[in-house]
């Protein structure tokens, strides 16, 4: 997951930005769970459940970038 964030993150010329903040959100978030009973509630769940929504949101601005250029 974190090498197709950062992938797409390279084509926008921002591969060192997202490697940074991937490494600052690792040191932060060490291995805790995203919850105690639920979803991601193992170790790095915190980490894996913030990676996905990062790369949703990678997702959602290549899509809209795609869009205005078809304009």
């Amino acid at each position: 997951m974190i090498r197709e964030i950062l992938l797409r993150l390279s084509k926008h010329g921002n591969y060192g930005r997202g490697a940074a903040a991937i490494a600052s959100l690792r040191a932060l978030v060490g291995d805790l769970p995203a919850s105690a009973n639920h979803h991601h509630s193992e170790p790095n769940g915190l980490l894996r459940h913030s990676l996905e929504v990062g790369l949703k949101m990678v997702e959602e601005v290549d899509r809209r970038l795609a869009a205005q250029a078809e304009l």
